[in-house]
């Protein structure tokens, strides 16, 4: 978790201890999950506005198990058109927002 906090200091939203990332981050987060063997288990969207910050179970995601496949799934979930409006916050191995 130490490198992935450390690579992501600058584009990572923090918010109380919710780390938020914009879609393009959050791949690339991802990819660094996988390349290190770091297992997703999934995403919550939330929407940022003036109001502050909305959850949107709708454009969340979570995994049933540690499959492999979830990094392209988390991927292939995070290019569909829909959920470009939303920042996401990644469960990772190791990540708590408590």
């Amino acid at each position: 978790m130490e490198r992935l906090e450390e690579k992501y200091k600058d584009t990572v939203i923090r918010r109380r201890n919710m780390w938020l990332f914009f879609i393009k981050d959050a791949k690339n987060v991802i990819a660094d999950c996988q390349a290190w063997n770091i297992a997703i288990n999934g995403l919550d969207a939330f929407l940022l506005s003036g109001r502050g910050i909305q959850p949107s179970m709708e454009h969340s995601l979570w995994f049933d198990d540690e499959s492999k496949s979830n990094y392209s799934r988390a991927i292939d979930f995070l290019s569909r058109p829909e959920n470009e409006e939303y920042l996401y916050e990644i469960w990772f191995e190791g990540y708590s927002s408590i």
